[in-house]
């Protein structure tokens, strides 16, 4: 017996009113609680083959790689969530065209990335900047360094220098021994993982790679949108002076952790390659850092115990129907890549085929509902027919007596 709902099941009955609506909602929620075959066989596949997931997220479509990414980060956090990014790191380097590149989109891979380390990192986050975001607030550091943005010219120069000293004050207390020692195994363990295939497939590229990482993920996000990082209080208002002054700064710091300068696109921007230049070996040493596993010895491997958890350490909690159906809809529209990539790994071929041949097809903008439980949902639609009569018949009562 199944119960199959998608994002639609609320709008089975667009016509009646709202109590209704609730009432169908919450009885299929219930029903898919208490039997949950699409949810058990899902989880039961990636407790024997975290590589089919890693396999989905390689040929999601980008407009879907959000979706995924959360629902994987909802599944795996905290103890599965390194293993399954372990696999898919090394999909999107075996799969790129040019190595230098990977991670630098938004794709499924980097969005479950930017997922895992924003709460490993928060801690951290709040240690490295919450002071100097506090005091940049309340002194309305607005330090606009375009001339085509700035009403008085004259103050180019010395906003230059105030931005560069914010800049300084910044990277200083994200490297500073006080905020590293916040650095959760678990981020190292992210920055660690990036810099081991980078060093296979793209060398060079390592420590831009970990420090798009680094800095595009993690600090850059939360320069921007501080509230939301909880950093500062939500209640905080960041005018849109001071929000172009974080910009300013993480686009500084963005270079910085690219191991590049600013050339001619953006002119008004070469004032701050000394700053660049000034402090390039102070962030390649931190990025070098940051990607040690400070448990690592001769007998262990660094994160071993990181990437091997207990295969039952998995929480389906959190995820709402709308979560599991969008899953049965990406395996079975994927079903053909993900067969061929897989067919020559040491996969459990029939776990696979019980998978797809159970799921059954894509679903629409339709609830279905099977077994036993169609005579619950039966029953519920007959009860609001009954309701519908009562309150026609009552209406025109009223209209004509």
């Amino acid at each position: 017996m199944s119960i199959i709902v998608n994002n639609s099941s609320n709008n089975l009955l667009n016509n009646n009113n709202n109590s209704n609506n609730a009432l169908i909602t919450e009885t299929i929620t219930l029903e898919l609680l208490t039997v949950p075959q699409i949810q058990q066989l899902i989880i039961d596949t990636l407790l024997n083959n975290m590589s089919l997931f890693s396999t989905l997220a390689s040929t999601i479509d980008a407009a879907d790689s959000g979706t995924l990414a959360r629902i994987l980060f909802e599944l795996t956090y905290p103890k599965k969530t390194l293993a399954l990014v372990n696999l898919m790191i090394e999909n999107d380097f075996k799969q790129a065209e040019n190595a230098g590149s990977t991670l630098r989109g938004n794709n499924a891979t980097t969005r479950l990335m930017t997922l895992f380390a924003r709460s490993a990192s928060k801690s951290y986050l709040s240690t490295a900047l919450k002071d100097i975001l506090e005091e940049l607030i309340r002194e309305d550091l607005q330090l606009e360094v375009d001339p085509s943005k700035l009403a008085v010219p004259e103050k180019i120069e010395e906003n230059q220098k105030k931005l560069i000293q914010v800049c300084q004050n910044i990277l200083n207390s994200l490297t500073s021994f006080e905020s590293v020692s916040k650095i959760s195994r678990e981020m190292r363990a992210l920055g660690g993982l990036t810099a081991k295939y980078a060093l296979i497939y793209c060398p060079s590229q390592k420590l831009a790679l970990v420090g798009g990482l680094f800095m595009l993920r993690l600090v850059n996000p939360a320069l921007a949108t501080p509230n939301t990082y909880g950093i500062i209080p939500d209640s905080t208002v960041l005018n849109p002076g001071v929000r172009r002054t974080l910009i300013l700064v993480s686009k500084i710091l963005q270079a910085l952790s690219n191991g590049i300068i600013f050339g001619n696109k953006e002119p008004f921007m070469k004032p701050f390659n000394e700053f660049l230049e000034t402090n390039h070996e102070k962030m390649s040493n931190f990025l070098t850092e940051i990607c040690v596993d400070p448990l690592t010895n001769e007998e262990n491997e660094s994160w071993i115990d990181l990437l091997t958890p207990s295969p039952a350490e998995f929480d389906a909690t959190n995820l709402t129907i709308a979560d599991f159906v969008a899953l049965q809809r990406y395996f079975k529209l994927h079903k053909p890549h993900i067969m061929k990539t897989l067919k020559n790994q040491n996969v459990k071929k029939e776990l696979l085929y019980r998978l797809f041949q159970e799921l059954g097809a894509p679903l629409d903008n339709t609830t279905k509902v099977t077994g036993a439980n169609r005579k619950s949902f039966l029953f519920i639609r007959i009860s609001i027919a009954v309701l519908l009569i009562a309150f026609i018949i009552t209406f025109l009562w009223n209209y004509y007596f």
